[in-house]
């Protein structure tokens, strides 16, 4: 995936380094809004780069791939959205209100734009490229730990059976499982939070010692 360098002390190579974020940032703004107008599929690089005031050669330097630019775009996004998820979780409320205002933000981010999304998705379950793969395992288990921290701070440490990562997979895999449902269009938004919520609290009664749903 894209790396650039941090700027360094020269004010030349500091100007370089701003000039390439300058256009990256171009480049992800353009593709994010021609990805959402146009589709994944009918979006061209070529187009891409012109809405970005590049040449095509210059983004394929940044993106050799289209594919690459729908990850960096989602990932970039996701990121932001988790992160805000986190910093305005009300830790007084039980795990599982908690862990649904999560998932809920995240769900709102995905209906956005459900094509787009549906591509996302779909392109994550069969991710080539170990720089592809790399990313993606940093988010998914920064994450799934974040989850299990949920859990493991709205209940005493003793009652969690699993290690909060540990647990943290096993919520992420139900949050995972409901939101492909919904993406594929079985279920709408609201069935989709009823069932996600019945899941999680299943989840989190089995991950207790005592059979009982973490609670602040």
């Amino acid at each position: 995936m894209l790396k650039i360098e941090h700027a360094q002390t020269d004010p030349a190579l500091g100007r370089r380094e701003a000039n390439k974020r300058s256009k990256l940032q171009r480049i992800v703004d353009a593709a994010r809004q021609l990805f959402r107008d146009q589709g994944y599929s009918s979006t061209t690089t070529r187009a891409i780069a012109e809405r970005a005031g590049i040449g095509v050669g210059t983004l394929f330097v940044y993106f050799p791939e289209k594919l690459d630019l729908l990850l960096h775009v989602f990932f970039t996004d996701i990121s932001s959205v988790v992160d805000e998820a986190f910093t305005n979780l009300d830790r007084k409320k039980p795990a599982l209100e908690q862990l649904l205002a999560v998932f809920g933000r995240l769900m709102d981010y995905y209906g956005a734009a459900p094509d787009l999304s549906r591509v996302f998705v779909k392109e994550l379950l069969f991710l080539s490229g170990s720089d592809r793969h790399a990313e993606l395992t940093v988010m998914t288990t920064r994450f799934m730990a974040d989850l299990g921290r949920i859990a493991e701070s709205a209940s005493p440490q003793s009652e969690l059976r699993l290690p909060a990562e540990v647990a943290g997979f096993h919520l992420f895999g139900q949050y995972y499982y409901h939101l492909t449902l919904w993406l594929s269009g079985a279920m709408n938004r609201a069935t989709t939070d009823s069932a996600l919520r019945g899941g999680l609290a299943i989840t989190l009664r089995g991950l207790t010692r005592e059979g009982k749903e973490p609670s602040s």
